[in-house]
């Protein structure tokens, strides 16, 4: 899990494993979409100075964590045993014979 847990935003696995919202975790995506938020925001207030401006204001970009009410999801396949872990490490690492 832990192996898993410190992939980087775009490597392979950690898009395969968090397919619909990976993209959200590249440390400039969601400052780029604030600014892109508040830039619609003003585009929206510009054109009419009037009391009617709230409701022609354009909702924010839901971010995957502001979504209330969602569950961890479970992962769908039973992962590996501690001891299968080990073997399958133990294999990979080189004697030094």
């Amino acid at each position: 899990m832990a192996l898993i847990e410190t992939l980087s935003w775009d490597d392979p696995l950690f898009r395969a494993t968090n397919p619909s919202d990976w993209a959200w975790h590249d440390p400039t995506r969601d400052p780029l979409v604030t600014v892109i938020d508040l830039l619609m925001q003003i585009n929206a207030k510009t054109p009419l100075p009037d009391k009617r401006m709230r409701g022609r204001l354009p909702n924010p970009v839901k971010r995957p964590w502001d979504s209330k009410g969602t569950e961890v999801k479970a992962p769908k396949v039973k992962g590996r045993s501690w001891e299968d872990m080990e073997a399958w490490l133990a294999s990979r690492v080189k004697s030094k014979d």
